[in-house]
């Protein structure tokens, strides 16, 4: 599986109990990984890249993915 329909449509065939369980499992990775992710937020009217404790080094890539996703 590669694209995101082929996995929408493997999780269709789960029982409901295994969805929910899937579910659950997706929320925490995803709460997890956003707790140490470095965001850009705006302070005074000026972008700020706020790192918190234990997220990544600001590499290059880091920063620009922390751009690409700023409104």
């Amino acid at each position: 599986m590669s694209t995101l329909a082929e996995i929408e449509a493997a999780v269709d065939t789960l029982p409901t109990p295994q969805q929910m369980t899937l579910l659950r499992h997706l929320e925490t990775k995803l709460r997890n990984a956003s707790a140490t992710a470095a965001r850009l937020v705006l302070e005074s009217g000026q972008p700020v890249l706020v790192a918190p404790p234990g997220a990544p080094p600001m590499t290059p890539d880091v920063v620009k993915a922390a751009l690409a996703d700023f409104p």
